[in-house]
């Protein structure tokens, strides 16, 4: 028997137990005899009146608790999908906005893709750091700065999906995570964090997703 089982089991004794328990405790003293005495049966009716309507009173606070407590999960439990679905449509989004991008040629011959990976995705911090480095992210942005945008679009949806340590947030916030380094590479995706690093002077204040440079 499992624990929730035997919990549902241990309280519906101890419910019994507080119902039955006046009727016994009346019958064991006053006697179990039905009686023809009109006055009787009125004490009796005023006795058990009086000591079943707080518990019934209890009972029925106790229901509409718990009617509370089903309603606000549910309306958390709709919130938390609602949100969810919608955070997850505007990463696909900025993903596919990204990916296009990527494939657009670069001044230098090759496609975007590959000059920021061959520029940033292989560097350390301190060879971030360098006025040379940030000198090109900064000559980048001004010809491509749909790839910053983008980015810095996707990084507060990832933040709230990463916020909240439960089920399901913990969840789709692993999958956002590799959703995007499956559709971009994760080497793409380490280019343009130590990018959006260099070109936003750590606006991200070391808070990053995939790059271990900084």
């Amino acid at each position: 028997m499992n624990k929730d089982k035997a919990y549902k089991i241990a309280g519906v004794i101890f419910w019994l137990t507080i119902l039955l328990l006046p009727i016994i405790l009346y019958t064991s003293k006053f006697g179990y005899h039905l009686s023809e005495d009109h006055q009787q049966w009125a004490e009796f009716g005023s006795a058990i009146s009086g000591i079943y309507s707080p518990i019934i009173a209890f009972l029925a606070l106790l229901i509409l608790v718990g009617q509370f407590k089903s309603q606000v999960s549910l309306n958390k439990h709709q919130y938390d999908q609602t949100y969810i679905q919608t955070t997850r449509e505007e990463i696909n989004y900025f993903i596919e906005k990204i990916e296009v991008a990527l494939n657009n040629n670069h001044k230098s011959g090759v496609n975007i893709r590959q000059f920021l990976e061959t520029n940033f995705a292989y560097l350390d911090k301190s060879q971030l750091d360098n006025a040379l480095t940030k000198r090109l992210a900064s000559e980048f942005r001004n010809e491509h700065k749909i790839i910053q945008d983008m980015w810095l679009a996707i990084y507060p949806l990832l933040l709230g999906l990463g916020s909240q340590k439960e089920f399901p947030y913990e969840h789709n916030f692993s999958g956002a995570i590799l959703r995007i380094t499956c559709s971009l590479s994760i080497e793409t995706c380490v280019a343009i964090d130590n990018y959006y690093y260099c070109v936003t002077n750590d606006l991200q204040k070391g808070n990053y997703y995939f790059t271990k440079a900084i």
